[in-house]
């Protein structure tokens, strides 16, 4: 089902490009309040770019679950959680 809405906003369905999008957006701001706690905290840069690093927290797991469908197991999180650490510039 995913594929296809996916598939069906590529191909220019405006609808679903509308409705997808706004899933995405409601998805993604949650994910910022997240982020900009850390960077309160100290934890995360200042500038923090929130939408580069959802990006590259949801990115690989896309690929794995819909193109390359490998495990996403703990190493691979972990993976996946070094690599945003490190586009933000905290390690």
């Amino acid at each position: 089902m995913t594929q296809a809405l996916f598939v069906a906003s590529i191909e220019g369905d405006e609808a679903v490009s509308d409705v997808l999008g706004e899933f995405w957006r409601g998805r993604f701001s949650r994910s910022y309040v997240m982020l900009e706690r850390a960077v309160q905290r100290g934890e995360l840069p200042p500038l923090l770019d929130h939408d580069a690093v959802v990006e590259a927290l949801v990115a690989p797991a896309w690929f794995r679950a819909f193109v390359s469908r490998l495990p996403i197991n703990e190493a691979f999180r972990r993976r996946c959680v070094g690599n945003a650490l490190v586009m933000a510039g905290k390690r």
